[in-house]
């Protein structure tokens, strides 16, 4: 068989598979990435009871059913939003938190706020949009019972 004529059979193939080649390679690829993300958002939710269990974060200036024993002082954390995965963001930066103040010996963050989105601030660019940053106080509870 001439080379020329097994080279034109072959690109004819090549020119017939590509495109499916391309759309499997697509397709395994989002399934790849969304395997990824369910993957590291179920970490962060488990992070994130993990936390819950030492550190309550309440809105509000008092955490209900309890005292504030003494006031630790303003606890900060920022973080930053990729493409989809907004609320695990929120949910990372959260734990974080609760982190820098559970190693203040918090027990609780009270009056918690969220700064105000980049994309509500005339002028932000792109990269400002995903900022995520949370702010509260860190206290340390009464001994249920004591107060």
């Amino acid at each position: 068989m001439d080379t020329s004529l097994v080279l034109k059979h072959a690109l004819n193939l090549l020119i017939v598979a590509a495109p499916f080649l391309i759309v499997f390679f697509l397709v395994f690829r989002a399934a790849r990435r969304r395997t990824q993300k369910s993957m590291a958002v179920e970490t962060i939710n488990k992070a994130l009871e993990e936390m819950r269990e030492k550190v309550a974060v309440v809105t509000t200036a008092e955490v209900p059913g309890r005292t504030i024993e003494r006031v630790l002082g303003p606890v900060s954390a920022e973080g930053e939003a990729y493409s989809g995965y907004f609320s695990a963001a929120e949910k990372k930066t959260l734990v974080l938190l609760m982190h820098r103040a559970s190693l203040m010996g918090a027990d609780a963050i009270v009056e918690l706020k969220r700064a105000v989105p980049a994309s509500e601030v005339k002028g932000a660019s792109r990269r400002q949009v995903n900022k995520i940053q949370f702010f509260g106080t860190a206290v340390k509870l009464a001994k249920p019972g004591n107060g």
